[in-house]
Formats: structure tokens, sequence, C-alpha cells
């Protein structure tokens, strides 16, 4: 064994033989506990940076890996059950997700102490090329293993986050495509008689999420005073789908119906108590505005079932069900509705939301003032 020693505190190279070929080069360094630690590598010139870099660190108080046999794998199951108590549980299921789905398939063997940017932008790779996913799936899913490799920095399990020095792919842009005044007639029309033609018409006249009308009570809506009050939202939770409080206190609010709304709901109210009455002991008293066929919770996949098979007896262009919303917050700014006011119908928490995600349509609403302006000065030089 040959090599050269120096100090504890500056570390040491030196290099493995045996009688036939030289092995590889060693690096050792001891850290501020007295544990020493030891690298590899085929030069000389890569077992200096190697060793440069660990003393670098070192001085700069960087802790050091706690256990470098630990996998990537062991410790995003270890991150997800530290942070579950501390997230939306709708949050950890979309985390746990996106790691079982694409991280774990990957990069789960991978020592954690061994992971580099590269490995992150061959994840990148890997999921844009084989398993054809969008960039905003991929962008999502950097965006969790950021996170978990943040906190691994910042508990002392690594020293550097390595998803932070790659740049992952933008997100996708999805066109917005809502329905003219006159397509929201036709389906209005369609909607009259049809199962799910309550629900409809309260989307596309109020703006509400679907998760907001599944878990809307009876006794959050006001006939007389033609409001209703947005209380909850549902979502998917580990086993279950449940009632959850909105992500802002603007998700909580009131919304003024239109005529129409409250016509529907009287009506809709009516045939709800007479489908309870005849089906007796087997309905759930859950006091759901849009429930199930025995009052329990109804599922949103059933109701965007309905919703795409009544838009194409319609004959409307097929658009999502979230594209109601759109439609409703467009026709509403369309028709002058000050942002403000629209914002705090849709449960934004900032109108700043509104502008970023209707500038196209207050760009159009703008055209359409001028071109008003031009007509009263037309007007006035006539």
């Amino acid at each position: 064994m040959a090599g050269k020693k120096r100090g504890n505190a500056a570390g040491s190279i030196y290099q493995l033989k045996d009688e036939k070929r030289t092995l590889r080069w060693v690096t050792v360094t001891t850290g501020a506990n007295g544990k020493r630690k030891y690298q590899y590598a085929a030069t000389q010139a890569e077992a200096q940076r190697l060793l440069n870099k660990t003393l670098s660190e070192r001085d700069m108080g960087l802790p050091g890996v706690k256990d470098e046999r630990q996998t990537v794998a062991a410790y995003l199951a270890s991150w997800l059950e530290t942070i579950k108590p501390q997230v939306r549980e709708s949050a950890w299921i979309s985390y746990e997700h996106r790691i079982r789905l694409y991280v774990i398939p990957r990069l789960g063997r991978v020592k954690l102490s061994k992971l580099t940017p590269a490995h992150v932008r061959e994840l990148h790779a890997w999921m844009l090329t084989e398993k054809k996913l969008s960039p905003t799936t991929v962008n999502h899913t950097h965006g969790v293993l950021n996170h978990a490799l943040s906190d691994a920095v910042r508990d002392g399990t690594i020293a550097r986050n390595v998803a932070a020095q790659v740049d992952p792919p933008r997100k996708a842009k999805h066109e917005m495509i809502v329905y003219t005044p006159a397509q929201v007639d036709t389906l209005l029309k369609a909607a009259q008689g049809a199962g799910i033609g309550p629900i409809v018409t309260l989307a596309v006249t109020t703006g509400a999420r679907l998760g907001e009308l599944l878990a809307l009570r009876w006794r959050d809506v006001e006939m007389d005073a033609a409001r209703i009050h947005v209380r909850k939202g549902r979502s998917q939770g580990i086993t279950e789908w449940r009632d959850t409080d909105p992500k802002t206190d603007a998700g909580k609010r009131s919304i003024s119906l239109t005529q129409l709304a409250v016509d529907t709901l009287r009506a809709h109210r009516k045939a709800q108590l007479e489908h309870r009455i005849w089906l007796g002991e087997a309905w759930q008293d859950c006091d759901y505005v849009f429930p199930n066929q025995i009052g329990g919770q109804q599922f949103h996949s059933v109701v965007e079932h309905a919703f795409d098979k009544l838009i194409a007896a319609a004959g409307l262009p097929r658009i999502r069900w979230h594209d109601l919303r759109h439609t409703a917050a467009t026709l509403l700014l369309l028709s002058g509705v000050p942002v403000a006011e629209v914002s705090e119908m849709l449960g934004h928490a900032d109108p700043s939301v509104t502008y970023r995600v209707y500038a196209h349509t207050l760009r159009q609403g703008q055209r359409q003032a001028v071109a008003a302006m031009e007509k009263i000065i037309g007007d006035q030089r006539s």
C-alpha cells in the first residue's frame, strides 16, 4: 500500500495496489464527530476533487450523509410518513402517488448519498419519452422530489439537494375552452329534465367547483334569499372521499343565485323529497343537495360521465366539467362584472389570481370597451 499522508484535519489520499495492478485511489477524512469517512476514485485527480469537496463542506459546517447505505426508496418512504400530519390529506395522496409510480421505479435503488443531478434528468427523460407523460406531470413530480430532498438537507441527512440543480420541464399550457352565451342556452335547455340538470344549472350560473357542489347541503341553501353558502369541498382521502374545509378562507363564501337557479333548486328539492318517501328506510339522510340515488355521497366520475353524455346528445363541443366554471367566469367578465366581484364568487384567495387565469378574457373585454368608445366618439362627431 502506497500513498501520501497528511494530518487528520487535512484528510489524506492513498493508493491501493496489489502485485498485478493498481486497484483504486482512496480518500480519508475525519468528521467533527471523530468518525472517519472513506471515498474511492479511479484516478488521483478525481480523488483530490472528492477530498477538496468533503473538506470544504466540513469547514462550512455542512452535514455529512448520516447513512450512506440508505436508498432513495427507503428515505422517501420515511419522508412520506413524517410529513403526513403536516399536509392536507389530498396533497399527501398526490405526493405518494407520484413517488410510488414514477420516482421509485426509476431512482428507488440508488443510494441517497450517490444521487446526482444526472439521475434527476434521467427521471425527467424517462417520464417524458418512455412513460409518455405530460410536462406538467413531470414538473409536479420534480416538485415533490425537490421538497423531499430539501427536507433531507435541512435535517442533515444529505449535504445537497440535487433536484434544486435541475430545471424541470415547463408545465403544459392548456387552452381554456368555454361555451358562448348561445351554447350555454343550449346546454341549459338540454339539462331540463336530465338527471344532472340541477347540478349543471348551478355550476354554469355560479362558477362553483364540482367538489363544492357535491358537498353542498340543504342547510347551506337559502331559497328566499337566493344564495348558497359554500362551506365544504369534496376531496379524495386515503381510504375514502371526504368533505373538507376549503384551502383558503376565501373558499368559504356565499354565492348569489339567478332566478333560474332558484327555480331549478325548488323543483329539485320537491323531486328529491318524493324520491325519499318512495325509497323509505333505504334513504340515507345526509342532507346533500346532490346525493347519489340513496342520499349518500355522489362521486365526481358519475357526474362527469353523465355530463359527457348530455353535451354529446345536445350536439355541443366536448369540454371538461371544470370548464363550466371557466364559462361562468368568462361570461361574467365579458358582461362587465368587476374582477373583484368575480374573484369573490369563484373563491379565489386574491383578485390577482382571477386576473392571471382570465387575462385573455380581460383583454377581449378591453377590446369591446374600446369598440364601444369608438362608437360613442363617432356618434359625437356626427
